[in-house]
């Protein structure tokens, strides 16, 4: 099975614009006044505006990260919230094992490294 399309819908449209580009780094492939189209792996996602006041079921969306993009995705989000100031991405937490972020509709991202096992801990009991 594949991912052809993940649609987000907002009524925050540029918010998520300079998100996806200066964070995540994904490329856009076509742009209107009410909708963007950014390239994701062998998939794309969709940001459409909506109407103020709308109002969605919120989404839970984990990603896990090879060690190296998790750190490089740390250092992008300093620095995107150190540009911006306040965001409507309001981060949770934001450390070595986990970030989580609230979007501005309400969907909560998490961010983590794989999780590795400490094999030196004594079994005994």
């Amino acid at each position: 099975m594949k991912l052809k399309k993940l649609i987000f819908k907002t009524t925050f449209f540029e918010d998520y614009l300079s998100f996806f580009t200066e964070v995540l780094e994904l490329e856009l492939l076509e742009s209107s006044s009410d909708c963007h189209l950014f390239q994701l792996d062998d998939s794309m996602v969709e940001i459409i505006r909506t109407a103020p006041g709308t109002t969605y079921e919120s989404t839970k969306l984990e990603y896990e990260l090879s060690e190296r993009e998790y750190q490089s995705l740390i250092q992008k989000l300093k620095f995107f919230y150190y540009r911006h100031g306040a965001s409507r991405f309001l981060p949770v937490v934001m450390n070595a094992e986990i970030c989580q972020l609230i979007d501005p509709d309400g969907r909560v991202w998490f961010f983590s490294p794989p999780v590795t096992i400490n094999h030196g801990l004594s079994a005994t009991l």
